[in-house]
């Protein structure tokens, strides 16, 4: 199949599973974490691909790297574009202080054991950078398991309000710390000696979103019409993913930043989020397919292990760490203790950024990485909502 034909079948599986997503109505909560984690599209991505039937060849897949690349790029914009510093001034520091203690929390003992069980691995499967990409990825929360909550039930106020606060800023922790890991990741971690005048290669993207920012702003107010708008935007956009690429610089963290800087500029940008929401549900179910073609299963006993021990001690971490956290910095308020739970599921972000560690560092120790993450999408997701359910629907909150 060519590769035209391809992201023609791509796009119309895409717009269909975004008007079948509209249309979910399931009663059951566990169906529910089930579906909504995307595990469907995944596999149907995996069945499609050159693994199995063979639709999309491992050529045509080489050529649409491209379209998927602008994916990943378009939602590091949109977690940007909701990081508007006018905005964060709303809610009280202490709410970032406690997200960013348990972020930092979770990720550095998460790191700390992943490291530990490592070294009982004969295999030895994994370097220090992806044992850090492990943990920056298991301290993020789904905000969509939320979402799917929120959307058929009431719950009590300030709960879920904290709950959704936590799972967006937390989200945006993890495409800052990815970002950084992979940035500095051959340098410091893996202790390589650099070439001469290879810091060039890292700063130079990072310029170009400085100077794409610069220039929306410079040439939004001559433009006339919303198409001319949209299109400088789609243009600029695809230049700082394209510069990220070629520099194998983190795809997510620069259109991130992308977004960051629109949303703080003197040019208006809730009209442009509007227009762009629009394609956020296709994108997303692109994003599932891209996940599933790259999927690679692994049956390696250890590997096994791993992911198993990785899911129980991330559960653990943030039962334990967060609630303590809060406990600490709010004493009279009645915080559930098992908080932690509610933020277990991963979500899109978890697979947004071990695609984009992949397409930067295309290796086994990578794509065992994809295949552990989207293992433990399932059981995350139907956990933290049948959680969700039971504390914020039956009011069954613990203050203990």
């Amino acid at each position: 199949m060519t590769a035209l034909l391809s992201l023609a079948i791509l796009f119309l599986i895409a717009f269909i599973g975004s008007y079948v997503y509209k249309k979910i109505n399931i009663s059951a909560f566990w169906l529910s974490g089930i579906v909504y984690s995307g595990i469907f599209y995944i596999l149907l991505g995996y069945l499609i691909g050159p693994r199995v039937l063979n639709f999309i060849t491992e050529e045509a897949f080489h050529e649409l790297n491209v379209l998927f690349t602008l994916v990943l790029g378009w939602a590091g914009f949109l977690t940007g574009l909701q990081l508007s510093i006018k905005r964060m001034k709303r809610f009280p520091t202490l709410y970032y202080s406690e997200v960013t203690l348990s972020y930092l929390a979770v990720f550095l003992l998460l790191a700390l054991l992943l490291w530990i069980l490592n070294l009982f691995i004969s295999n030895q499967y994994f370097n220090t950078v992806d044992l850090v990409m492990f943990s920056v990825v298991g301290a993020i929360s789904s905000p969509i398991m939320l979402g799917v909550l929120l959307k058929d039930y009431r719950v009590p106020g300030r709960l879920s309000y904290r709950l959704q606060f936590n799972a967006a800023y937390d989200n945006i922790l993890g495409v800052i710390a990815g970002g950084l890991v992979i940035m500095m990741g051959g340098w410091i971690l893996r202790q390589e000696r650099w070439p001469d005048l290879q810091w060039i290669r890292i700063v130079f993207p990072y310029l170009v979103v400085v100077a794409a920012v610069f220039l929306y702003n410079f040439i939004y107010n001559f433009m006339r019409s919303k198409e001319e708008k949209f299109l400088l935007f789609i243009s600029l956009l695809i230049l700082s993913i394209g510069t990220a690429y070629h520099f194998k610089q983190s795809i997510l963290f620069i259109s991130f930043l992308f977004g960051f800087g629109l949303a703080n500029s003197k040019v208006p940008f809730k009209n442009l989020y509007r227009d762009i929401q629009e394609l956020e549900k296709p994108l997303y179910i692109l994003l599932l397919i891209f996940a599933g073609i790259n999927l690679k299963i692994y049956t390696d006993p250890e590997i096994m292990i791993f992911l198993l021990l990785l899911f129980f001690l991330r559960l653990i971490l943030k039962y334990v760490l967060e609630h303590k956290i809060y406990k600490i910095f709010e004493k009279d308020k009645p915080i559930p203790k098992a908080i932690g739970i509610a933020g277990i599921g991963m979500g899109g972000l978890s697979l947004a950024m071990a695609l984009d560690y992949l397409i930067i560092c295309n290796t086994q120790s990578v794509s065992i990485f994809l295949f552990i993450i989207i293992a433990s999408l399932v059981p995350s997701d139907v956990l933290s909502i049948e959680y969700l359910k039971t504390i914020l629907i039956k009011g069954n909150v613990d203050n203990s």
